[in-house]
């Protein structure tokens, strides 16, 4: 999966030089998320499947490319991508378009992203006996909303992001089937705008 968290940090460094006119946002976040139905294994013989959810911890780093604004609404295309850390672990690859908001108030500055990609999780499926760890890869798709607070000229506290998605796998744990998990992710970090 570490290839796919690549794709949208080398896309990126490709599209950043034809970005010139525009303004270019390298962010970095931690990225919990929820995970449910994945495939869990009793200890029972003969072993049974379930279905359970999973809290993975993570790691996003990303690029956006804004577009000259037109009016109190600014659209970008973003690339972001995180390694699976650790087991359980969850990776991504994706890139979508955002659209921000000019919001006079307080200075904040919301935004809503719908992205496609890849995820690609892994994860203990039992215990005692039937105790594997399991890696499946996955078609996901994700709607994010978030606020960003400017805390210096060039750098934004990303307060929060929520994201809520949907994904399509194959399962394959000795069992021929498709599955369609939903998935909660939470995002803070630092934005840094050039």
């Amino acid at each position: 999966m570490t290839r796919f968290a690549l794709i949208p940090l080398v896309v990126a460094l490709f599209a950043i030089p034809a970005a010139r006119a525009q303004t270019v946002s390298i962010y970095g976040t931690a990225n919990p998320a929820y995970l449910n139905h994945l495939y869990t294994i009793t200890s029972t013989i003969p072993p049974q499947y379930t279905l359970a959810g999973s809290w993975f911890v993570g790691a996003n780093a990303g690029v956006t490319i804004n577009l000259p604004p037109s009016g109190p609404v600014s659209v970008g295309i973003d690339f972001r991508g995180g390694p699976e850390i650790g087991t359980p672990g969850l990776g991504s690859a994706l890139a979508g378009i955002k659209l921000g908001f000019k919001q006079p108030l307080f200075h904040l500055k919301p935004y809503i992203q719908l992205s496609t990609g890849f995820l690609e999780q892994r994860h203990h499926t039992g215990s005692a006996v039937y105790a594997y760890t399991d890696n499946e890869s996955y078609f996901g798709a994700e709607l994010f909303g978030g606020v960003d607070y400017p805390i210096a000229r060039h750098i934004d506290l990303r307060m929060l992001e929520v994201g809520l998605g949907t994904t399509h796998v194959v399962i394959t744990n000795g069992i021929n089937t498709t599955a369609h998990p939903e998935f909660l992710s939470l995002s803070s970090g630092i934005v840094f705008n050039f």
